[in-house]
């Protein structure tokens, strides 16, 4: 590397232009007089004296006097090295302490417009069965889902619900499972899908239980994908579908689940006592 450009290096990280110049011309030498700094560098000779009392001072290099004269030699660049390190670390600290400062009031100022980038509406079938679709091809660990109608596939013209059944599906290193409310207007529709699954989707776990009280998916322990309004009301299949980003949220509402999923009976085995 030039010597030109170690002295542009040395600029990024903090050192003058004047600084880096001496300090390169130095490094070349075990000891140099300020005189014969002037003539390498071609730096004003008083400049020379006071820049080069600025690097003693900074630990740069070091003076030593003998008689009238003063020479001087850089420090070994593995030093200069760890002083800036020290540096850079209390730089980060102090800027660490300066932007969580920033950043709380920040919150304070924009905390209803950040709590609502954790709330998404959706509204119609198309809509939801697309989002779904995204949840689904987005999910790395886990699913699950409390089903009653209305469910979107089934309100899709045939050749929309034909595409989508083929890639709405999770892989089978995510655990998945379902259940599903049999007093429902459609479970017969349903229940065809579901007999499908069981060949096709083995690790696809699918319970079916008389009442669901919501319709509810929930996304690795994260998101929780709900219809609104919930309870015992008829849902229409323009229903509004609400994603809302919250662990504890979605924690509370696994729990919710897993009550449900414990008073639930396996579909295969509902499906043995109720075929026709």
């Amino acid at each position: 590397m030039s010597e030109e450009r170690l002295v542009r290096e040395l600029i990024e990280f903090g050192l003058s232009e004047r600084e880096s110049s001496l300090y390169v011309a130095m490094l070349a030498q075990r000891e140099v007089s300020a005189g014969e700094l002037h003539r390498i560098t071609g730096m004003n000779r008083a400049k020379t004296y006071t820049i080069l009392a600025q690097m003693v001072s900074r630990g740069l290099c070091k003076e030593r006097k003998d008689g009238r004269h003063r020479y001087f030699s850089a420090m070994p660049p593995a030093s200069i090295l760890e002083s800036m390190k020290a540096q850079w670390q209390r730089r980060r600290q102090r800027a660490e302490s300066v932007f969580d400062e920033l950043d709380d009031l920040f919150v304070a100022g924009n905390g209803s417009g950040r709590l609502l980038d954790l709330v998404e509406v959706v509204r119609g079938k198309e809509q939801h069965a697309s989002r779904l679709q995204q949840l689904t091809d987005r999910v790395k660990e886990e699913v699950l889902a409390l089903a009653r109608a209305p469910y979107p596939l089934l309100e899709l013209q045939q050749e929309q619900r034909r595409e989508l059944t083929t890639t709405i599906a999770t892989p089978s290193t995510v655990i998945d499972r379902a259940i599903y409310m049999i007093n429902d207007p459609s479970f017969n529709d349903i229940r065809n899908v579901l007999r499908r699954s069981v060949g096709l989707r083995p690790w696809e776990e699918m319970r079916v239980i008389d009442y669901v009280p919501l319709k509810m998916y929930i996304y690795d322990r994260k998101l929780v994908y709900m219809a609104l309004p919930s309870g015992r009301v008829q849902y229409s299949p323009d229903s509004t579908m609400v994603l809302i980003e919250d662990p504890g949220l979605a924690e509370l509402c696994r729990n919710a689940f897993y009550r449900l999923w414990e008073q639930a009976q396996p579909f295969p085995e509902w499906e043995s006592q109720n075929s026709d």
